[in-house]
């Protein structure tokens, strides 16, 4: 469940922020920040950065014709560049060569400075990872469990023309729950989901991770859930769990 380069602007991370390129490849993964103020060392960056400079010098073409292909080529997730201080608006040629190249470029507001930016994108980026090592570590634990409840209710769960999705409600906040409040809270989460679906299986891991499988029957009855639990999540448990996140490993047709 990685961070992507679209993240940023649906979800509006940074109010302002917009899309001016690269758009067929704006589901590249941002593993990692780099900022550079002068883009002069692209050799030095890795695959799955995104860079986040202020442009200086781009208004001049000779001396960055390359730059865009040699930051196709290092693999990098994108390009942010924040006018203002050294350009007023992205040059065009930037524009049209990442265009050619298939590589998204961002542009970011103004008002930012870049330890905010810096500090708002590795919170993003450290909260996506730990929802994916959860994630992986759900699916083994839901494993074993499977093999156990499976007898009870696996004419239910898997019966044909149906739709499995797994449900990760993550514990994302400092602050912790007794392991009575998590039992309860996981548990209305369960029954919530056995009351819009067939059945539900779930289990909850030992630091209050819940992970639950459910079927439905078609993609709009199970939005319908998804919305639903997420509402219940935000009103009526939040108090139970604490902060959360909510993830969908995927989908399973049977």
């Amino acid at each position: 469940m990685a961070f992507l380069v679209k993240d940023l602007v649906d979800r509006q991370i940074f109010g302002g922020v917009r899309l001016v390129a690269g758009v067929l490849n704006v589901s590249n993964p941002i593993l990692w920040v780099n900022v550079m103020e002068i883009l002069d060392t692209p050799r030095s960056l890795n695959e799955g950065e995104l860079v986040v400079s202020t442009g200086y010098g781009l208004e001049d073409q000779s001396l960055h014709k390359d730059l865009i292909h040699q930051l196709k080529k290092r693999g990098v997730s994108g390009l942010a560049i924040q006018p203002g201080y050294y350009i007023d608006q992205i040059p065009e040629y930037i524009i049209e060569d990442a265009n050619k190249e298939g590589l998204p470029v961002l542009e970011l507001p103004e008002r930012l400075s870049f330890s905010e930016i810096l500090h708002v994108l590795m919170d993003q980026i450290t909260e996506n990872n730990l929802i994916s090592r959860k994630l992986v570590q759900g699916l083994d634990t839901l494993r074993i469990a499977l093999g156990k409840k499976l007898n009870i209710s696996e004419k239910k769960l898997f019966e044909k023309e149906q739709h499995v999705y797994l449900f990760l409600i993550c514990l994302t906040g400092k602050n912790s729950r007794d392991e009575e409040s998590l039992r309860q809270g996981m548990g209305k989460v369960g029954s919530f989901l056995s009351s819009m679906s067939k059945t539900c299986i779930g289990e909850t891991l030992p630091d209050g991770t819940g992970i639950f499988l459910a079927p439905f029957s078609d993609g709009e009855a199970f939005t319908d859930a998804f919305w639903r639990l997420f509402f219940l999540l935000r009103w009526k448990i939040d108090r139970t769990l604490g902060t959360w996140s909510m993830g969908i490993a995927g989908q399973w047709q049977t």
